[in-house]
């Protein structure tokens, strides 16, 4: 298994796992779910390798990406 499927399992699972409940108890409100906008997007070229995931609403979109540059241990 390759170091970009290891880190594109890695940040699934770590996205996946649950809130811990310390954090939502110091707000009210509780915690804000944004719904996903499609399915991750993966991109493995020669030299980076890049997760991304749109959530929000077309009005307001967030982009969550992950990428890594190179053989490399660090994710941005």
């Amino acid at each position: 298994m390759t170091i970009r499927a290891i880190l594109a399992c890695a940040a699934l699972a770590g996205l996946a796992a649950p809130e811990a409940p310390a954090f939502a108890a110091q707000d009210d409100r509780g915690p804000t779910v944004i719904d996903p906008m499609g399915p991750w997007q993966l991109d493995m070229a020669e030299n980076n390798c890049r997760l991304a995931r749109a959530f929000g609403t077309e009005e307001k979109k967030t982009l969550f990406l992950l990428e890594q540059w190179d053989p490399s241990t660090e994710v941005s």
